[in-house]
């Protein structure tokens, strides 16, 4: 989602910086109380961040649209649902809305 459409309502988040996929890192905000993350910031993304929807009071209408790094994951999880699976991740036209697409490519520039 575009950095403008996010709002903290309360508190403050703390920052850390890990790896990625692309090598280019990403920044993680964390709540500093139970360490959840709640978004990330992939660097060369520009105004785009990754919102952890499950840390949203709604988060049941944001279902998933992906599984990602299966590659990696523990053999104990099963995943049963119809949600698309990719070993590592996946190319946007594939699983992101005309609409999704548009607001990034705006975003991006």
């Amino acid at each position: 989602m575009e950095t403008s459409n996010f709002t903290l309502t309360r508190g403050s988040l703390s920052e850390t910086v890990g790896p990625s996929g692309s090598g280019k890192g990403h920044v993680i905000k964390r709540c500093p109380n139970c360490g959840d993350q709640i978004y990330s910031h992939f660097m060369g993304l520009n105004n785009l961040l990754v919102l952890k929807t499950t840390t949203l009071s709604n988060a049941n209408e944001l279902p998933p649209q992906a599984h990602v790094f299966l590659d990696s994951k523990l053999e104990w999880l099963k995943l049963s649902d119809n949600i698309p699976k990719f070993d590592k991740f996946y190319r946007r036209e594939e699983i992101y809305s005309d609409e999704s697409l548009e607001r990034m490519k705006i975003a991006l520039q």
